[in-house]
């Protein structure tokens, strides 16, 4: 009966598939058409928060100026405003350049203490008219070095009186005595002879 049924009737056989093919698709585009709205509804809503954050922070950048504008303002008239950075010295500048020279020939000098020979050597240097006139570094170095050596073996305090001119604005070479130091045309020291000077103390890494 059923076989003859569908003999009789193949349209609505073949028919039912398809319907719900139609059926199923319609559906998945409800589906798809929910999931649509949610995501615009989504997006609407973090729209709405963002616009609502930066308000936010706009009203309170504005409340911030208006309440820094007129203190800075009073401050400036009653003259307590920040102080501009102080610009460095000519000295301190120049320190820094010889620092510099200084320790690329001698990387292990150092001059944290103001009162090691280093220290003093230095501070010499920047007050040396002498020195101050140079522009040759090696002859600079080498006024450094027996300025080093004057102060680390008590030039100061332990030296024949008067030191025999050491240190002072003049060509290192002429400083002393003619056997204290022994130079070339070129001003190079070449030796020394400091025996009898009143030095005290041992050599520094400076003069080797």
């Amino acid at each position: 009966f059923i076989e003859a049924a569908l003999v009789e009737n193949p349209v609505d056989a073949v028919q039912v598939e398809p319907d719900r093919i139609d059926a199923l698709n319609q559906l998945l585009d409800e589906e798809r058409e929910t999931r649509e709205q949610l995501a615009n509804r989504l997006e609407q809503e973090k729209s709405s928060k963002r616009r609502r954050l930066w308000i936010g922070v706009a009203v309170a950048l504005i409340l911030v100026i208006s309440i820094i504008v007129p203190i800075s303002m009073v401050s400036r008239g009653n003259g307590t405003g920040p102080s501009p950075s102080p610009t460095p010295s000519p000295t301190s500048q120049q320190d820094a350049i010889w620092i510099d020279l200084i320790q690329s020939k001698m990387p292990s000098t150092l001059f944290d203490d103001p009162e090691s020979p280093q220290r003093q050597a230095l501070d010499w240097l920047s007050q040396d008219s002498f020195t101050l006139a140079l522009s040759d570094d090696d002859h600079v170095i080498q006024r450094f070095a027996l300025a080093v050596l004057f102060y680390a073996t008590g030039g100061p305090i332990h030296w024949k009186p008067q030191n025999d001119g050491w240190l002072e604005p003049k060509d290192e070479c002429e400083w002393g005595e003619l056997e204290d130091l022994k130079c070339n045309n070129d001003s190079v020291v070449l030796d020394m002879g400091l025996r009898g000077d009143g030095l005290s103390g041992g050599l520094p890494k400076e003069i080797g």
